[in-house]
């Protein structure tokens, strides 16, 4: 029996024990506000009573990082304890639906510079920025890109007329709840505004050398200030009325948007007598009517730069610009006495600081103004003089009357 039970122990001790199930691998546990679909995390948060869900997928962050997962969480978090409105789109919106923001908004307030805009976007803007979300857009980036166009030759104003319409673009992003932050943009010092204008005997040199029509449109841009190519070139006579002697553009047709009104001097009425002379004779040949003030022809003036070159070259006065003849009024009327207020209106001014560029002073103004302070100051002293002569008078008075 003892045998038996011996050999029934050697045989247990022979069997081999079964291996032992495989523990299941335990599961990583995510902090709350942070799942994951698939090999990317995704954070939730509460705003308003209102669940959100955002992916952590972006440029430059392929969405596996659970330590960008918490980052993005708790700065979503941050903004939300600020009072800073964060919804998932703000993170997803692109510069070029900004720039779209900047179209519409143009073509909404019927901006007249939209072509030269739209110019800049796509050629300089779009091609750096399109691709990037408005908040990837940040100082650094803004440097880069200022530097990357100032090796590319573009000037100081040129760059700044770019950066105004990405400052645009975060303002009306930032109206429109897209982006809640906006980076800060420094314009560039630009050159000194130009101060070119004509003396009267420089304008007439240049006049005699123009032709009749040139010249016409060039005498009414030199009393009236107004831009020759919006503003001069396509008036019509039915703006003009010589029976109350003014000369008017509609609202809406200005620069700023504004009516205007212009009264005829002398010079004025006898230029547009001329030209109306000379319209009824170009009637009578044609048959057939002509609403512009200033034509060839009966035909629209586009161009003249050559002949305006030509004529500033024989004048002697090289390098002039047809906008000079603006500045060149509106100093003539400050000349002429007449208050800021009124000749911002005459010639289509809506701000101080624009009027302040065109209302340049010459060399002759500035001694003018010299000898001016010279005449007050010898008024003052002979006034002082007068004053001290009648105090001695008086006092010379009272001790006569006193020792009589």
């Amino acid at each position: 029996m003892a045998v038996v039970y011996q050999l029934a122990e050697e045989a247990r001790a022979r069997v081999v024990p079964a291996p032992a199930e495989p523990k299941a691998p335990k599961r990583r546990t995510l902090p709350p506000g942070i799942y994951k679909r698939g090999r990317i995390y995704w954070i939730t948060y509460t705003r308003g009573g209102r669940q959100y869900y955002e992916s952590t997928r972006r440029p430059g962050h392929p969405g596996t990082d659970m330590n960008e997962a918490r980052r993005l969480l708790n700065e979503r978090r941050g903004d939300i304890a600020k009072g800073v409105p964060v919804t998932p789109d703000a993170s997803r919106f692109k510069f070029s639906d900004a720039a779209q923001l900047v179209i519409d908004n143009y073509i909404l307030k019927e901006r007249r510079s939209l072509p030269d805009m739209q110019r800049r976007l796509d050629k300089h803007l779009s091609p750096y920025f399109g691709a990037m979300r408005m908040n990837e857009i940040t100082a650094d980036v803004i440097d880069a890109f200022i530097a990357g166009r100032k090796k590319a030759g573009a000037s100081n104003g040129e760059i700044n007329r770019e950066l105004a319409i990405l400052k645009r673009a975060f303002t009306l992003a930032a109206r429109a709840r897209k982006v809640h932050s906006r980076p800060h943009i420094e314009m560039l010092p630009e050159a000194a505004p130009r101060s070119g204008f004509f003396e009267y005997a420089d304008f007439e040199r240049v006049s005699k050398h123009l032709p009749e029509e040139v010249a016409a449109l060039a005498r009414f841009c030199y009393i009236t200030g107004w831009r020759w190519k919006s503003e001069a070139r396509p008036l019509t006579w039915s703006q003009v009325d010589m029976r109350s002697g003014t000369v008017t553009i509609d609202a809406g047709k200005t620069k700023g948007g504004e009516p205007r009104l212009f009264v005829m001097t002398p010079e004025l009425r006898k230029l547009l007598k001329a030209q109306r002379t000379y319209t009824d004779k170009i009637e009578a040949e044609r048959e057939r009517p002509c609403t512009l003030v200033f034509h060839r022809r009966g035909k629209p003036i586009n161009w003249f730069y050559t002949s305006w070159r030509n004529a500033c070259k024989v004048a002697n006065v090289s390098g002039r610009l047809l906008h000079d003849l603006r500045r060149t009024a509106i100093r003539n009327l400050v000349r002429a006495g007449v208050s800021e207020g009124v000749a911002m209106k005459m010639c289509g001014h809506k701000t101080r600081a624009v009027f302040d560029r065109y209302n340049v002073s010459s060399e002759r103004d500035i001694r003018a103004a010299a000898d001016l302070l010279s005449a007050h100051h010898k008024a003052l002293a002979l006034q002082a003089r007068m004053t001290n002569s009648l105090q001695s008078h008086r006092r010379r008075k009272t001790r006569q009357a006193k020792s009589a």
